[in-house]
């Protein structure tokens, strides 16, 4: 089921990438859900530099705030700060690379010397990681490849941790 629910979640996410309309936008927030639900994509909101698009199939929804970025991500240099909870895992610039090109996702941030991880790619790890109907991510910072990423989990919330908040998230039915 895990595994279906993955590769869903990378058809969702190739769908999204063909819009090329959002190209430069990150992804700010998402709400992944379970259940029923007819194959559509559809822009629920933009202005002002946001956009919130709904997208599902079969088994599986996705809602999305895409926030257009304006300035280029921060250095991801040296990590200063101390990062809290368990070691979760690093995702390298193989699976960012293979990823990318899986889904067609034409972002420059995710390409380069030091590659931003996509928010797909970490939703995709994250959903696998537990095993719920529905979960909201709000991503806080980018997070770079390499970048040693620690889980915090306090009921049904958790935290994804390096030197700075990296993603907060909510299980928000088991």
């Amino acid at each position: 089921m895990r595994r279906e629910v993955i590769n869903v979640i990378k058809r969702l996410a190739k769908r999204l990438s063909a819009i090329k309309k959002y190209v430069g936008f990150v992804l700010g927030e998402m709400l992944i859900e379970r259940g029923e639900f007819q194959s559509a994509i559809a822009v629920e909101k933009e202005k002002l530099g946001v956009v919130v698009i709904r997208l599902s199939e079969d088994r599986l929804a996705l809602t999305v705030k895409l926030i257009r970025l304006t300035t280029a991500p921060a250095s991801h240099g040296n990590i200063s700060g101390t990062p809290r909870g368990e070691y979760w895992r690093e995702f390298s610039a193989a699976e960012v690379s293979e990823f990318i090109a899986e889904v067609d996702d034409d972002n420059e941030i995710h390409r380069g010397a030091r590659p931003i991880v996509p928010g797909f790619l970490i939703a995709e790890a994250l959903f696998n990681r537990f095993d719920c109907k529905k979960i909201r991510l709000r991503f806080r910072n980018f997070t770079a490849v390499g970048e040693k990423l620690f889980l915090t989990v306090d009921g049904e919330r958790f935290f994804v941790d390096a030197s700075e908040r990296k993603v907060e998230g909510w299980i928000l039915d088991y």
